[in-house]
């Protein structure tokens, strides 16, 4: 949705007209509205948060449902953002490895891709920092996911791993399960299953993380880039 320009309390207003607001654990919102998280990358920065292929929360046991995100400033031109269609990552499999997927659940965590000794982006202890990061029980806790999702409003099938979350599958250590997470994670970003997003400041973009994966394209570091995320509570995948 171009040219929506939309505060913190309207991106909020407009977020619970969709379902209820899923907040953050790790990554702190915004004083006033602890639900918009501002994801903020400053001009000559080398990274940028949400660089690798993802479904927003996976490591939570209820993953977010879905997510809103508002182009506060953008960069002339990239730091787009690319969409996947889950559901054809799925459908792409033969049909063996459809049924072999099938009866297999995966780990996800969010101990990786927030670890306070490597994490970039934010910061755990710099109160200076534009992103702030908080210590929570999801840096330590796994969830278990179907590696096959079903959507509860469609009723289709959908791969459920991710490059940033999923650490190995249940019942295999991490040397058995990372070929076979590998091949996966490469179904992402097959150019038939996937779209790119060209921001312009005042952007608004919504997306069901159920049937979607997504990744920032950090391109362009010679700019400022800001944006304001919310997302919607979701239910366990099944």
């Amino acid at each position: 949705f171009r040219d929506q320009n939309l505060s913190p309390a309207q991106q909020v207003e407009l977020a619970k007209r969709f379902g209820e607001l899923d907040r953050h654990p790790i990554v702190k919102g915004l004083p006033d509205h602890p639900d918009v998280l501002e994801i903020v990358r400053e001009a000559g920065a080398p990274t940028n948060f949400g660089e690798s292929w993802h479904s927003d929360n996976s490591y939570m046991r209820a993953p977010s449902l879905g997510s809103i995100l508002h182009a506060v400033e953008v960069p002339p031109v990239g730091n787009d953002t690319m969409f996947s269609c889950a559901y054809g990552m799925y459908e792409t499999l033969s049909p063996a490895m459809q049924k072999m997927l099938g009866s297999l659940k995966a780990v996800h965590t969010a101990g990786e891709a927030f670890n306070p000794s490597t994490v970039s982006g934010g910061s755990f202890d710099n109160p200076e920092a534009t992103m702030k990061y908080q210590q929570a029980q999801e840096l330590e806790t796994e969830s278990l996911h179907p590696i096959i999702r079903e959507h509860p409003e469609t009723g289709r099938l959908a791969l459920f791993v991710n490059s940033m979350f999923t650490t190995r599958i249940e019942g295999m250590t991490a040397t058995e399960s990372k070929p076979i997470l590998e091949y996966l994670f490469g179904q992402v970003g097959m150019p038939h299953l996937t779209c790119r997003f060209r921001w312009r400041s005042g952007d608004v973009a919504m997306w069901d993380n159920r049937c979607l994966q997504h990744v920032a394209i950090g391109d362009n570091t010679s700019h400022r880039r800001i944006m304001r995320r919310v997302t919607l509570k979701g239910d366990v995948p099944f």
